[in-house]
């Protein structure tokens, strides 16, 4: 099954309809009321990036350099949803 919907996905597992592919944003919660079990924790895939792109000058608005180190802050390389999850 293919979809864009991440919640529906995690729906499906849950019902057992098999292993799903999602991010921990999506799933942690199931994770931690043990609806969802997380498995192949050491398959490797690509990881999405974001990245901040601005007009090279001398002067960065403090507006954009606020809104950037609120996302690196936020979201650095690991994000508290996904810290606790290991495979049972």
């Amino acid at each position: 099954m293919i979809t864009n919907n991440g919640d529906f996905l995690k729906e499906m597992a849950i019902a057992e309809h098999g292993i799903v592919s999602i991010p921990t944003f999506i799933s942690w919660k199931a994770i931690a009321s043990g609806e969802l079990v997380p498995v192949l924790m050491d398959f490797k895939r690509p990881q999405p990036n974001a990245y901040a792109v601005f007009p090279k000058t001398r002067y960065l608005s403090q507006r954009t350099r606020v809104l950037i180190d609120f996302l690196v802050e936020r979201f650095g390389d690991k994000p508290h949803w996904g810290q606790n999850i290991k495979s049972s």
